[in-house]
């Protein structure tokens, strides 16, 4: 019986059991979609990214959660980037990676600063229930934010960004997973990501937790990188307005509910009313194993 390495690593985090964990798996080889996501399963972290030669780019990556493929992950993708660093799988410090959303460009700073640009942003409304998307968070309308819009937002993968006003709603916040498809019609494998403009520390710009779509077989993620993305283009889209031309970094917070904190970087560029979205961070290497295959 065949064994197979994979790594584990915790992203937007510089000491391990912090920020998010994912697992990278090398591929020397092809192996059947069926396999990979059956490594990611028994793995089970909520993102497992392979790794392999790509014919348009320098590596290919693909990311499953533990009952689904997923097109793009931002903390999984991270945790590649400097698991190819660790491994000297190559000397180049700015790489382009192919994703199920395309091609990802991505630069490894020599401290493991990973900054990796996002797909321009999409937002779109969202047409439900307030009162259906606070029972599906377990807290009370009146903990929602209605200064500001609930939408989906994109940037690899559509999450719906709910305004929370204050942070102490964040504790009560017990997601009704297997519900999310019935209310969130426009998008059904959609995330929940809620957001705050209180913090828990003074450099955060703003708080927020990430709960997972109904099909990944996974609940929360402790540090998101595609959903703070987006978190920052509905920022300067929503709550402060970005000017043309202008600059700006946010430092997004997430994690303390499940005792992994982390701090994601959010870089936003508008020329000419369009978004360039990146994302900055690195990620901690804890352990290897090996799978049967």
């Amino acid at each position: 019986m065949e064994t197979i390495e994979w790594l584990h690593y915790d992203s937007f985090s510089n000491q391990p059991n912090k920020g998010n964990p994912a697992g990278v798996v090398f591929l020397e080889y092809s192996l059947p979609l069926q396999q990979q996501q059956r490594i990611a399963k028994i793995i089970n972290f909520n993102e497992t990214v392979f790794i392999t030669h790509s014919t348009c780019a320098d590596f290919k990556f693909k990311f499953f959660a533990p009952s689904s493929e997923m097109d793009f992950c931002g903390h999984a993708l991270l945790a590649g980037a400097v698991a190819i660093l660790d491994k000297k799988k190559t000397l180049k410090n700015s790489l382009s990676i192919e994703t199920n959303v395309g091609i990802v460009s991505i630069t490894i700073s020599k401290n493991k600063q990973v900054t990796m640009t996002q797909k321009e942003p999409l937002f779109t409304k969202f047409s439900g229930s307030i009162s259906d998307i606070a029972d599906l968070l377990s807290i009370k309308i009146t903990d929602i934010d209605n200064s500001f819009p609930i939408v989906y937002g994109n940037t690899g993968t559509w999450t719906l960004i709910v305004p929370i006003k204050h942070l102490s709603s964040f504790k009560e916040m017990t997601p009704l997973t297997k519900q999310f498809p019935k209310i969130l019609t426009e998008f059904p494998a959609s995330s929940i990501h809620p957001i705050c403009l209180e913090t828990r520390s003074q450099e955060a710009d703003m708080y927020s937790r990430h709960f997972s779509g109904a099909y990944t077989g996974a609940i929360e993620d402790a540090v998101t990188g595609s959903a703070a993305g987006v978190m920052g283009a509905y920022y300067s889209t929503y709550i402060s307005e970005q000017k043309n031309n202008e600059f700006i970094q946010l430092h997004m917070e997430q994690g303390y509910e499940l005792k992994r904190e982390g701090i994601v970087l959010v870089n936003l560029l508008k020329q000419n009313d369009i978004f360039t979205v990146s994302i900055t961070g690195t990620a901690t290497f804890v352990t290897s194993s090996h799978i049967s295959i």
